[in-house]
């Protein structure tokens, strides 16, 4: 039943399969069913702290072993980045920021790198967390 759903969205183009069973919604689908249905608040939060946890272990640990993560997750971090300065998750937020700029200096987006560490540290200098600011700010200038 499922199967025979995801057939009919892959025929009118909303979905593709990648294949082992797993389908890739179109971006305009998803993006259409997240403002029509957002998940509850504690769904939200859930999914950020998982997103945020899972972001943190690839954090620090070398290209070759996380770059398919990241690759296959990089959406998701995105979104639950957003979701986590929405809903004032300053922790959640700094840590998500951090993996993606750690993630865009990796792969020398420096531009991306760049932009998401300045954001990194005005949060965490507005949450008065200098620690992590000092790091950032060590993170901006081997950009520099």
């Amino acid at each position: 039943m499922v199967n025979a759903c995801y057939h009919i969205l892959e025929n009118d183009g909303f979905c593709t399969h990648i294949g082992q069973n797993i389908y890739k919604l179109h971006p305009a689908l998803r993006g259409y069913l997240l403002r029509q249905t957002p998940a509850p608040e504690p769904m939200q939060r859930g999914f950020v702290e998982i997103m945020r946890r899972y972001a943190k272990a690839l954090t620090g640990e070398p290209l070759y072993q996380v770059k398919t993560a990241y690759q296959m997750n990089l959406v998701n971090f995105y979104y639950a980045r957003r979701l986590a300065e929405s809903q004032d998750m300053n922790i959640d937020y700094m840590a998500l920021t951090h993996s993606l700029g750690y993630y865009a200096l990796e792969i020398h987006l420096f531009a991306d790198a760049n932009k998401l560490f300045s954001a990194l540290a005005q949060k965490a200098e507005s949450s008065n967390n200098w620690d992590f600011a000092a790091i950032t700010y060590h993170q901006l200038g081997i950009i520099a």
